[in-house]
């Protein structure tokens, strides 16, 4: 398979982006109720291009493998321009609030530049590229504009999946409107949502010439049958593409969901996984995060300093309750006026003067009065190793936040860029989009983190592969995260680590509860 295209300079194997989280106390359960539709569409046999004889294979094998996890299918072949636009807009006049939506295309598709308006399109099996070239025929007339599904998300649907599995090169000789492959989708702003595409956004790879079936479908048609949640489901099937077509195609994904979501369930699903709960003692909010094993440290190929190498296996035993953000104002105030003798606020910063701004991470405190703030709490500062595996997000080899070099751009760090509005100062908590999985806010930028651990920079050399503590002593602890005066080319990485001895106004710190019985009862937890 060769791949052809292109490139902007993305430097990805998939992007995320999430909307904020509107609400605290969530149903991780909730996506996976409610009636589960399909509209599965396989254009193979067209008029004016070459002809895909996989698909038809590949789109009975995903109508089989969702009719067995519970969704309703509705699956059509070889569609014409007036038809697709008729039979999309018929499926989702139909849908009802609270249905789960999954519609589901392979054929040709293009990224196209008309006008001045730049979209992704799918093509009818009746695309003629004559008129179009002579400009005698508008083209949103000939192919179907992939935003157009958007307009479901209105429905107040429970959840809208957008599979597109159309990476293949397509000869039209109309290189003044047409890109590679598809372009970075516009998202919908409102509901749950996933967009994924087959290939890299600007790449388009050769149509396989053995007829069997394409490598994306056939993935995502028996990864639906496995108990794994929606976003590592996406994950290892990004994996499993990349790695049968020799590193030619790579899937990308594109969430707008906060909650967890089950193709098939988990015989044992844990409830608590996308919820949080507020803690009575300090009134923050604490999401779980269970026990699990990673990959530690400076991914192998990206470029990092020695303190973050080498990567090593850390096998985390014992679940545990993360604070879903910085530690605020707010809640540092309660702490101190609990015991106004012996416990005083920080320096107030320049941009927060007497902290009228509550929301904001309180910052300036140093490791020992965000030790003794989070034993208040009832609980502890994180282990270096458990800030990073919950940074991660249950993503294996995550360079950056969201496994994206531009999600600079949806956190704060230094000057402004896109959703980052802040310049030298600290954005208020939940400025940001939350983590995928986990739901932790600015776990990138914003201020460093205090962790428990000591700093040595040669400690991932000698660190054991289970529950690792940090070092005995040292000069200054861990801080991790960057802040919202960091550069992010070299701050960005989830893997880099940085010294701190005394409290400084880029600082501040989230607390973990350890899971005990203790703990959820503090919590409520059911």
């Amino acid at each position: 398979m060769k791949a052809t295209a292109r490139r902007r300079s993305i430097g990805v194997l998939f992007v995320i982006i999430a909307a904020a989280l509107t609400g605290y106390s969530q149903d991780s359960a909730s996506l996976n109720s409610g009636h589960r539709k399909a509209l599965l569409i396989g254009n193979g046999e067209y008029s004016a291009l070459r002809h895909l004889p996989f698909i038809s294979k590949g789109l009975q094998h995903v109508a089989e493998s969702l009719g067995k996890t519970g969704f309703e299918v509705t699956s059509l072949d070889n569609i014409t321009a007036n038809n697709l636009s008729a039979q999309i807009k018929h499926f989702i006049d139909e849908l009802e609030s609270g249905d789960v939506f999954l519609f589901y295309y392979s054929g040709y598709a293009v990224q196209a530049s008309v006008d001045g308006q730049s979209g992704n399109y799918l093509l009818p099996t009746d695309f003629d590229p004559v008129p179009v070239r002579s400009k005698k025929a508008v083209f949103d007339d000939f192919a179907y504009p992939i935003k157009e599904l958007y307009k479901a998300s209105h429905q107040k649907l429970r959840l809208m999946i957008i599979i597109v599995d159309a990476p293949w090169i397509v000869d039209l000789n109309l290189t003044e409107i047409l890109g590679d492959g598809l372009m970075f989708p516009a998202l919908p702003e409102d509901g749950e949502n996933v967009v994924a595409f087959a290939a890299t956004p600007d790449v388009a790879v050769e149509v396989p010439s053995d007829g069997g079936e394409s490598l994306f479908s056939g993935a995502f048609a028996n990864g639906i049958l496995q108990p794994l949640e929606l976003m590592k489901l996406l994950s290892d099937i990004q994996g499993k593409v990349k790695d049968a077509s020799n590193q030619q195609q790579q899937p990308v994904y594109f969430p707008n969901v906060r909650q967890t979501f089950y193709f098939t369930l988990p015989k044992n699903p844990d409830p608590q996984l996308g919820r949080s709960y507020q803690n009575p003692k300090d009134h923050e909010y604490y999401v779980w995060i269970p026990s699990g094993t990673f990959n530690m440290g400076c991914v192998p190929g990206s470029k990092c300093e020695s303190q973050e190498k080498p990567q090593h296996p850390v096998t985390l035993t014992k679940s545990f309750w993360m604070g879903t953000t910085e530690v605020t104002v707010l809640a540092y105030e309660r702490y101190v006026a609990v015991d106004k003798k012996n416990r005083r606020m920080p320096q107030a910063p320049l941009w927060n003067r007497k902290f009228q701004k509550e929301d904001l991470p309180i910052a300036s405190v140093s490791w020992e009065g965000a030790r003794d703030y989070c034993q208040w709490a009832g609980g502890r500062l994180p282990t270096e190793a458990e800030w990073e595996y919950a940074a991660r997000d249950n993503v294996p080899d995550q360079i950056y936040p969201f496994n994206d070099e531009n999600s600079r751009d949806h956190a704060n760090f230094a000057g402004k860029k896109e959703a980052d509005i802040w310049e030298d100062t600290t954005s208020p908590v939940r400025s940001f989009s939350p983590s995928p999985r986990f739901s932790l806010y600015d776990m990138a930028g914003n201020v460093w983190e205090w962790v428990n651990d000591w700093y040595s920079a040669t400690y991932y050399g000698e660190s054991p592969p289970i529950d690792p503590l940090g070092p005995a002593t040292g000069k200054g602890h861990v801080a991790r995260g960057g802040s919202y005066d960091s550069d992010p080319k070299e701050h960005l990485r989830i893997s880099f680590r940085k010294p701190f001895k005394t409290a400084e106004n880029n600082v501040g710190f989230r607390c973990v509860l350890d899971d005990t019985p203790q703990t959820r009862k503090r919590l409520g937890v059911q």
